[in-house]
């Protein structure tokens, strides 16, 4: 279905009252020219008592099931739990980054507080270098994460994972993960 189609598609779904505040019908997410369409009915609740749930494996027990990385600086994590935006320090080889990242879940609409989240950064098999990177929250829902070194140039992945204490057992378990291409000159 060509892109057009596709827009015509989800205008004519808004225009129908096909979005809500629970992400159904939900289009936010320009990626690469498009619409972010994977969380289209799909948006997550997610609650404090699927963290850690009787019998489930421990957060680092399981395979990830990570989703594509996106491009852009905004997008839905994996599990269509959370939207997360981020901005960054001016990115450079060898040089310390600070990405901002805001987080708000899918259903509520709210900030995600209380995430904590920790970075994954990588460039195919290389791990960036350890550089002693903190994260802060504030105001709620808005953290601070650096620095970051990336010790070469070329596209990076960098993966936001939220409240990555709790297990990804359950789907709604608060646990999720957003991925985005960074490209370093």
């Amino acid at each position: 279905m060509a892109k057009l189609e596709l827009l015509f598609l989800g205008v004519a779904g808004l225009a129908l009252g096909g979005c809500s505040a629970a992400g159904s019908g939900d289009y936010r997410g320009v990626q690469d020219g498009g619409y972010d369409f994977h969380c289209v009915n799909r948006a997550t609740l997610t609650t404090e008592e699927a963290c850690h749930l009787a019998g489930s494996p421990d957060a680092g027990d399981q395979a990830p099931d990570y989703g594509d990385t996106q491009t852009g600086n905004q997008g839905y994590d994996d599990d269509c739990k959370y939207w997360v935006t981020w901005i960054a320090t001016p990115v450079r080889q060898n040089a310390d980054v600070t990405f901002t990242v805001t987080a708000e879940k899918a259903v509520e609409r709210t900030a995600a507080v209380g995430a904590s989240i920790d970075p994954e950064v990588f460039k195919d098999n290389h791990p960036a270098p350890n550089s002693n990177v903190k994260t802060t929250e504030a105001p709620l829902g808005t953290y601070t994460i650096g620095p970051v070194r990336f010790d070469q140039a070329g596209r990076w992945t960098v993966r936001f994972h939220l409240y990555h204490s709790c297990s990804d057992f359950d789907e709604q378990s608060p646990h999720g993960h957003a991925a985005f291409f960074v490209d370093v000159p």
